[in-house]
């Protein structure tokens, strides 16, 4: 079975985008159950994009809840892609 990828949007606090974007980057690191993983900065009306991609939808389930219970994330929404 090939990799699933997750495509997370974020929404931070005003000035947090560096924070959470460091953060990540470090989760991302950190994990094991990701194949890999990128954090983009966006302009618009997200602040963040996380690309991840594991071979569980559990390990992007966790991953994803990590992320939103950071004090600085005011928002997710996540897309998931099994191809």
């Amino acid at each position: 079975m090939s990799p699933l990828t997750a495509f997370v949007l974020i929404n931070t606090k005003i000035g947090a985008e560096d924070l959470v974007s460091d953060a990540i980057k470090k989760l991302i690191k950190s994990s094991k159950d990701l194949v890999e993983g990128r954090v983009y900065s966006l302009f618009g009306e997200y602040d963040l994009i996380v690309v991840v991609s594991a071979e569980k939808i559990e390990s992007i389930e966790g991953f994803v809840s990590t992320i939103r219970k950071m004090p600085e994330v005011t928002r997710t929404t996540t897309l998931v892609s099994s191809t």
